[in-house]
């Protein structure tokens, strides 16, 4: 009888195993078939004045989601998730790599602004005009504008998508019992 348990026991562990291998290669599968070039594409394709007022809902939304769910500190500990998610699209847009490094600092500054960090402020909603001045004050060029605007928004929307998961996480660990050891 103990044998049997033993077996049944493995095969279920065995399977297990197997769903969630399966569960997260299909995740992972789902983002690699994610297009940024198309996003941008789509972007690109809209009128000036439509541009502008898509990337600044974009921008201004999440970055008044952030302001209500987030702290300097908190950021501190998620930022290096964020620039992991981030780091998978550097290679998924041509010649993309140039304004990234740019962007990174110019969405950190915004954001700690809207945030208060050391009295720094900035009002939400932010214009896009000063997202312009900050761009055109780096080394990105006048056609990688909404490029940039794009990586501003896409580091933002990481940003709430990993507060949200890790917040799913704690609150399901919390429920489970389960110990997280970092």
């Amino acid at each position: 009888m103990k044998k049997e348990i033993e077996k049944f026991n493995s095969k279920k562990i065995a399977q297990n195993i197997t769903n969630t291998i399966e569960a997260d290669l299909f995740k992972i599968m789902e983002v690699l078939d994610f297009d940024f070039n198309e996003v941008i594409s789509n972007v690109n394709n809209l009128p000036e004045k439509s541009r502008i007022d898509v990337m600044s809902i974009l921008i201004n939304d999440s970055l008044k989601e952030l302001q209500e769910k987030l702290d300097i500190a908190e950021y501190s500990k998620v930022i290096r998730y964020v620039d992991d998610v981030t780091d998978y699209y550097k290679s998924k847009k041509d010649d993309f790599e140039s304004i990234i490094e740019e962007c990174d600092m110019i969405a950190d500054d915004i954001l700690y602004k809207v945030m208060g960090h050391k009295d720094r402020k900035l009002e939400l909603p932010v214009d896009v005009s000063i997202i312009e001045k900050y761009c055109f004050s780096t080394e990105i060029k006048k056609e990688q504008f909404y490029d940039a605007l794009m990586w501003i928004a896409l580091r933002y929307i990481a940003t709430l998508q990993y507060l949200k998961y890790n917040n799913w996480k704690n609150k399901y660990n919390e429920e489970n019992n389960i110990e997280v050891v970092n």
